[in-house]
């Protein structure tokens, strides 16, 4: 393999993974304030784009005119990712449990 077909698939792959990176300081706010496998599923959303930057970068590698849209399929991963992260939302609030401290409190003012 030529060293410099590596060398440019990894400047794609930095240039590409650029929206996978800022979705995953989001995913990290939401991981440090779950608990349990709600930290591991918190990471969920960051695998589209991820995964995606990955096939973009070695299609263009490979051909320069391969994704010419590329833009356009970042956009709609991303809004994949913001209906995963509305998911994860949405499935942590209603499987959260109670805390103790609201039990006591549910109990005093009976």
């Amino acid at each position: 393999m030529d060293m410099n077909i590596i060398l440019s698939f990894a400047a794609n792959l930095a240039g590409f993974a650029v929206p996978a990176a800022v979705v995953s300081i989001a995913a990290a706010a939401l991981a440090k304030t779950s608990r349990d496998e709600w930290k591991l599923l918190a990471w969920v959303p960051v695998l589209p784009l991820a995964l995606w930057a990955v096939f973009i970068a070695w299609g263009v590698t490979r051909d320069r005119t391969s994704h010419n849209l590329w833009p356009f399929e970042l956009v709609i991963w991303g809004a994949l990712s913001l209906v995963l992260f509305g998911a994860f939302a949405v499935g942590r609030r209603l499987a959260e449990r109670p805390t103790d401290d609201w039990h006591a409190r549910r109990n005093r003012d009976r």
